[in-house]
């Protein structure tokens, strides 16, 4: 989907608003995940169609994701962390990780996304230790800076631009070294290299693969 707006749109920060006010408020995280989802919407970073709520990780799983949305699974708690600073609850990080390991089992390689509104943690499979660092987390400081989120969300966890023709400045921002995806696709041809080690055929397409990275 397009996303080209029109930044003055109020529609924007009020949809900004409602996410961190449901945040401060203590709301249940079923309300917040309505409330990114407006936003991903009303911003054009997804359609309606785009998006699934209560999902499941893998086919057969009797778990749910909270938010598939393209492909990035957004799983939602009251609050990520402790109150003071940018400290995720390992459990939760688990649980997400889980889900994308489930999902990475039956091929489908997705990002994912922790979040309580205002902090957001990006994950993919076997993405190591958490980072809260940018480009790897986000925080919501106030709604009139909707535009970093909508930036943040569309560059590193998305990857919603599909009418935007490439150059070679978003190739690299977007696929190259510094991108998380480029961390997510090394990831996992490490990980098909070291299950099929004893498979010649894949074993060298791999690492011809990864010798052109």
């Amino acid at each position: 989907m397009s996303t080209q707006i029109d930044y003055n749109d109020p529609r924007y920060a009020q949809a900004a608003a409602e996410i961190l006010r449901r945040h401060d408020n203590g709301e249940p995280e079923a309300n917040i995940t309505s409330a990114v989802r407006d936003f991903l919407i009303v911003t054009g970073l997804v359609t309606g169609d785009e998006t699934v709520q209560e999902n499941p990780p893998a086919q057969g799983s009797r778990r749910a994701v909270d938010l598939a949305a393209l492909d990035t699974f957004i799983e939602f708690k009251r609050r990520i962390g402790t109150a003071g600073g940018f400290n995720p609850n390992a459990e939760y990080v688990q649980q997400l990780d889980d889900y994308l390991e489930q999902s990475e089992n039956q091929g489908r390689m997705r990002m994912g996304i922790l979040t309580d509104g205002k902090r957001w943690l990006l994950r993919w499979p076997e993405a190591g230790p958490v980072r809260t660092a940018p480009p790897y987390a986000f925080t919501l400081q106030d709604p009139d800076r909707w535009i970093t989120l909508f930036e943040w969300l569309r560059d590193h966890a998305l990857s919603a631009e599909a009418n935007k023709l490439p150059s070679r400045s978003t190739i690299a921002q977007h696929f190259g070294p510094a991108a998380p995806s480029y961390e997510r696709d090394i990831a996992a041809l490490r990980a098909l290299y070291t299950q099929h080690a004893g498979t010649r055929d894949t074993l060298n397409k791999v690492h011809d693969s990864l010798n052109c990275v």
